[in-house]
């Protein structure tokens, strides 16, 4: 889940999905649950989300059609090249990149071993 379990709230609260719409009862029945037992936390507001969700796949049928028709998948690759200056800020970009992302590791790495 890339947002805060607390974004959540503003959903349940739109929907005005009882008991969930009531901060306080989204706190005691997912927000610390979550805190306290992440797995079993976890699964509870799967099985609320479960209630709520409506879950469609492209390959989802109604009356035996489809129920979004998409256009066949089409890849086209092309290869460019790069002037002297796109070169040089792309490698400067990518090196960039990787030196945050080791950053960004070591201190996940350590987040998790205290």
């Amino acid at each position: 889940m890339q947002n805060a379990i607390d974004d959540l709230y503003s959903y349940f609260r739109f929907l005005k999905y009882d008991p969930y719409s009531v901060y306080s009862s989204f706190c005691a029945s997912i927000k610390y649950p979550i805190s306290k037992n992440t797995s079993s936390g976890y699964r509870k507001l799967q099985a609320v989300l479960k209630a709520v969700l409506l879950r469609c796949t492209k390959a989802t049928l109604i009356d035996g059609e489809p129920i979004l028709k998409l256009p066949p998948k089409s890849i086209c690759l092309k290869k460019v090249d790069f002037s002297h200056e796109e070169r040089e800020f792309y490698l400067k970009l990518e090196a960039d990149s990787r030196q945050q992302f080791k950053v960004l590791t070591i201190q996940e790495v350590g987040l998790f071993t205290r």
